[in-house]
């Protein structure tokens, strides 16, 4: 490939099938993120036991994989994490299993590389990373992406130096068999209200099919956003569609002074894209309540 040239042009060749996957919002290293099974062992000795929050959100992990692993039977498999990989350590909060960032990416990557096994990723699969919300990740995506192999945004100059270059991606434009996405972490919103929740969605994606048709240019069938942690999709005469996707972490404190009226949406996004344009979405998710009811 030359040196200018984007990746993206090469990297989703047509095949008699793809299966798009999108996760989103992992939030490892987070009290309430995700975290491996069993038990982890820290840098300095200290084990961490999964909470039972935890044990939902992992056990929602291993079954979205596992769909995956069904739905790729003889397709490629193009994964793309969309943002907010590690929590970070932010705000002065108390949250945290350890503010170390170097742990909290190593909690990620074991998360990761579960994953990608449990779906058969092979050598022609595909791994992106989406830059999520500074505060959490500042370049630790960045870092994550390259120990996992994922596909860069400007690729190296010398052919040894896998160093260079940026290996997360800020917004993805791409097509699969024709099929057109745009995908990035923030720029969708939810309504507060029942009947107001995909309003946002749904002006937001009408509002980019008429602007492409003013501007002359092409209109994405799926636009991808995550950020709020809570699924939502809305859909343009059955032209464009916008989704939220769901999350892998639970309600922090923050969250629940901010949004204590929406509930948490764990899972993940799936689309299967057939050789002749034709394409569907799964999206495998559970809403947790960790706040039950309770008699006095």
């Amino acid at each position: 490939m030359g040196g200018n040239a984007h990746p993206l042009k090469e990297a989703m060749p047509k095949l008699n099938k793809t299966v798009l996957a999108v996760v989103a919002d992992t939030h490892s290293g987070s009290s309430t993120g995700l975290l491996t099974p069993d038990r982890w062992v820290g840098m300095d000795g200290q084990t961490v036991h999964l909470s039972t929050g935890q044990r939902v959100l992992w056990q929602q992990w291993e079954e979205c994989w596992e769909r995956v692993r069904q739905l790729r039977k003889g397709a490629r498999l193009v994964v793309i994490h969309n943002g907010d990989a590690v929590d970070g350590f932010h705000h002065d909060t108390t949250q945290v299993l350890t503010n170390n960032i170097e742990e909290q990416k190593r909690m990620h990557l074991a998360a990761m590389d579960w994953g990608l096994n449990k779906a058969g990723f092979k050598k022609k699969d595909k791994l992106y990373y989406v830059y999520g919300t500074e505060t959490h990740v500042g370049q630790t995506e960045d870092a994550i992406a390259r120990d996992l192999g994922a596909e860069p945004y400007i690729m190296p100059k010398a052919e040894n130096s896998w160093r260079d270059g940026r290996f997360v991606h800020y917004h993805m434009k791409f097509r699969i068999n024709g099929v057109q996405f745009d995908v990035a972490h923030h720029g969708l919103n939810s309504g507060y209200r029942a009947w107001t929740r995909e309003n946002g969605i749904y002006n937001a994606v009408k509002s980019m099919y008429f602007s492409a048709l003013e501007g002359g240019y092409d209109y994405p069938r799926y636009v991808i956003r995550s950020h709020m942690h809570q699924y939502l999709t809305a859909d343009y005469q059955d032209r464009i569609r916008g989704f939220i996707t769901p999350a892998f972490q639970l309600k922090t404190k923050y969250g629940h002074k901010v949004a204590s009226m929406k509930l948490s949406s764990i899972g993940m996004l799936i689309f299967v894209i057939e050789a002749d344009g034709r394409s569907y979405f799964e999206a495998p998710c559970v809403t947790y309540d960790e706040i039950g009811v309770i008699d006095l």
